[in-house]
């Protein structure tokens, strides 16, 4: 099954249909038609928990085994005021700016220390 309307980097909505908290596992059926597993660690607000019936937005990555799964798994009344995710159509450009918060700058590697052999 490929991810439909916009591929796996665009950003989709849905709802999760079900969440199974002792195996951190959970299934959402996206509007476009998509049914999707996520995994806890895939939720963006870092609490490892979304209950059924809530509206998500999210993106589709590869996942483990070849299949598709739901990533970067955002509650809808979390996501930043002003900021909306809606499906892309395929090829074009999200239309402004980044859903998603972008992760912490890297810092530098230190200089090794001691002499260079």
């Amino acid at each position: 099954m490929t991810p439909a309307r916009g591929g796996p980097r665009h950003p989709h909505i849905g709802l999760v249909t079900e969440f199974d908290d002792a195996r951190g596992l959970g299934t959402l059926d996206a509007d476009d038609g998509g049914r999707y597993l996520f995994h806890c660690a895939a939720v963006a607000d870092g609490s490892r928990f979304v209950a059924p019936g809530t509206r998500v937005a999210f993106c589709v990555t590869a996942g483990h085994g070849g299949r598709y799964e739901a990533r970067h798994v955002a509650r809808l009344d979390a996501v930043a005021p002003g900021v909306e995710a809606q499906p892309v159509a395929p090829g074009a450009p999200p239309a402004s700016g980044p859903v998603w918060p972008a992760p912490p700058p890297k810092s530098p590697a230190p200089p090794p220390s001691g002499p260079l052999i």
